[in-house]
């Protein structure tokens, strides 16, 4: 998967390694491969094609993607800033910036690296990438996208930024 702001740019090789803990036919695996990687494009593709700034609005666009206990996590998030925001205007929120490109400067495009599924849980590894206006990379980040099985179909859980924080543990902590 390799998407850019504009579009998503086909052709490109993925690398899948997939690990399951429960033994299942072929085709079932290959299945959830396929379903994990296309929520992950999927909603990277609506991301970098729309407002990118964390804000209710744009959370409640993207909630089918969310496992619903996460978007009522960020929805409550959004929510509580808000009033806090209200109380201390000249602070900075916790959350500063797009959490789910862990930045505060958008990429300009992303590329899904590998896939782990163990059960009904999954990982997507993702390289963000900052372009010149040649598209040339001039930086690059590695963030993971957690996602589970639930109802016949696989929600994203969770962001993990390259230092290993988890944007759901962030969210649990209250201000």
């Amino acid at each position: 998967m390799k998407i850019r702001t504009a579009k998503a740019i086909p052709g490109l090789v993925i690398f899948v390694l997939a690990v399951s803990a429960q033994a299942a036919p072929a085709g079932r695996q290959e299945d959830s491969e396929q379903a994990v990687f296309e929520t992950v494009r999927d909603f990277y593709r609506y991301h970098f094609t729309h407002d990118m700034a964390f804000m209710t609005r744009n959370i409640k666009e993207r909630s089918r993607w969310f496992h619903p206990a996460f978007l009522k996590m960020l929805l409550d998030d959004r929510e509580m800033t808000g009033i806090w925001q209200k109380a201390h205007p000249d602070m900075v929120p916790k959350i500063d910036g797009d959490p789910f490109t862990d930045s505060q400067e958008y990429p300009n495009a992303c590329d899904a690296q590998t896939l782990w599924i163990l059960a009904l849980k999954a990982e997507v590894r993702i390289k963000l990438l900052w372009l010149d206006k040649d598209k040339k990379p001039l930086r690059e980040r590695l963030i993971s996208v957690l996602l589970e099985k639930d109802g016949g179909r696989w929600w994203i859980s969770d962001f993990i930024s390259e230092h290993g924080q988890s944007l759901r543990a962030e969210l649990a902590v209250k201000t």
